[in-house]
């Protein structure tokens, strides 16, 4: 409880902390989550679409289970 009366304390001092309430620190955040979160949305549907059509399912080997060239030493 201590901590949060800290944080109360300091949000109510005159002037406010930078950023809190402030409109243009919350822009100058908002834009690039805003166009990192659109760019992740974009990127994600691509994959699925590309899926989809090509018919692919995730794999489901763990990394330390394939051995690189393991198949061409069996030959």
């Amino acid at each position: 409880m201590a901590w949060a009366r800290a944080v109360l304390a300091w949000l109510d001092t005159e002037p406010a902390p930078g950023g809190v309430g402030d409109p243009d620190g919350e822009v100058s955040i908002a834009l690039p989550a805003t166009l990192s979160g659109g760019t992740m949305t974009l990127v994600g549907m691509a994959l699925l679409a590309y899926a989809l059509r090509t018919g692919t399912r995730p794999s489901t080997r763990t990394s330390g289970s394939h051995r690189a060239g393991s198949d061409r030493a069996r030959t």
